[in-house]
């Protein structure tokens, strides 16, 4: 695997801001989009037949050298189109993907699909830099990208600089070195804070607050209005391409059609962007009551797709965006996280007695002290629990 910087990542603050592209830019930009992709599924096919082969894994450098010499070569002439800088972050991505896998993190890594998959691409740092109204990327014929506003010091150093498209809009992403101004916070003592996530609640935490997510129900109303609308757009184009005997990329498209893309795209926006803020704002407050230690559970969305309620709901509700955002707020506060054990039976374990009861409408009921509570409140006073039993270990 390739070595990973010195930078201390602790340190380092991410953002994203919005492009505004010329023409030819996100002709560029699309293009590189492409063409990142193409670099990647060869790539990955390429580990895949060393693997069969018994080769092994190819590193990071090797893989560089290769597609160096694939420049030359005529039938891969299409490669020249493309920074060298670009391919070697995007053989960098695949790497940190093999990586991952490796340690056991993520799954085996995937072709990427044209129409599924995101459209982005990342470049190389130390030739990207960011003005007042301009950010200068690195790999683009006209590397200087207007920006309305933002607030990131002027030629600081960026690190992982990525360019993506999310359907409506480009956007840029990074990080840079900042100092963290609560990097001499004393957290509270005696005021560890259990958290409970779920579907019903967002969050809910064993002070008695319980966080929801806000009602974006006329957003999903809009959303499966225009689904069904463009659906008949696709069976229409589609018995086109049948009839005619084209492809379905080469039929011709009416304004109007692109036009409902365009409502869908910014309905899904505003729905993903009200879930964020939810979440932004609880963790927030959480991590500002500056708690001893916070103890959350480990949630297997996987054990949870296989039920056919949970299949429902759990993947809009962001499990591991808001243990994210708690552990990197609660690491700059220097707030310990303690996670709870995936087989930790929170929901069933009386937080009064510690003997295991039944739940009815949602009501934790104790068969053995007659101890009633809701249940998610009853599922954070057991994890606060769990951080005063990991502390009498520890003594």
């Amino acid at each position: 695997m390739r070595k990973r910087s010195n930078v201390n990542q602790n340190r380092l603050k991410g953002f994203k801001i919005k492009l505004y592209p010329t023409e030819d830019q996100k002709n560029d930009i699309d293009r590189i989009f492409q063409l990142s992709r193409a670099v990647y599924n060869i790539g990955l096919d390429m580990q895949n037949k060393s693997y069969e082969s018994g080769n092994g894994y190819i590193q990071f450098y090797n893989m560089v050298t290769i597609f160096s010499d694939l420049r030359n070569h005529s039938e891969m002439k299409w490669l020249q189109d493309i920074s060298i800088n670009i391919i070697r972050e995007t053989l960098n991505n695949l790497d940190n993907a093999f990586s991952r896998f490796f340690s056991k993190q993520n799954r085996h890594p995937k072709f990427k699909s044209r129409k599924r998959s995101k459209r982005s691409f990342s470049t190389r740092s130390d030739r990207t830099h960011i003005y007042e109204n301009y950010v200068s990327i690195s790999g683009l014929k006209n590397r200087m990208v207007l920006v309305k506003s933002h607030n990131i010091p002027i030629n600081a150093r960026l690190w992982n600089p990525t360019v993506s498209f999310d359907g409506l809009n480009y956007w840029f992403s990074a990080c840079y070195e900042t100092e963290s101004k609560y990097k001499n916070n004393i957290p509270n003592q005696d005021h560890p804070i259990g958290i409970d996530v779920g579907v019903v609640n967002m969050i809910v935490t064993s002070d008695n607050d319980v966080y929801k997510y806000s009602d974006w129900s006329k957003y999903e109303k809009r959303k499966r209005r225009l689904d069904k609308r463009l659906s008949k757009d696709y069976n229409k184009y589609f018995q086109e391409s049948l009839d005619t005997k084209t492809k379905y990329e080469d039929i011709q498209k009416s304004k109007n059609h692109y036009k409902r893309l365009q409502k869908r795209y910014k309905t899904i926006f505003k729905i993903s962007n009200k879930r964020m803020n939810d979440i932004h704002t609880a963790t927030k407050r959480i991590v500002d009551s500056n708690p001893t230690a916070i103890v959350i559970e480990n949630i297997s969305v996987r054990k949870q797709m296989k039920d056919k309620y949970m299949r429902k709901y759990s993947p809009y509700m962001c499990f591991y965006e808001i243990h994210r955002q708690l552990k990197y707020k609660a690491a700059d506060r220097n707030i310990p996280v303690i996670i709870a054990e995936k087989d930790y039976p929170s929901s069933q374990i009386c937080s009064n007695c510690g003997c295991k009861g039944y739940i009815k409408h949602r009501v934790f009921k104790c068969s053995h002290c007659g101890y009633k509570e809701d249940r998610d409140l009853n599922a954070s006073y057991n994890l606060r629990n769990l951080y005063y039993s990991f502390q009498s270990n520890d003594a």
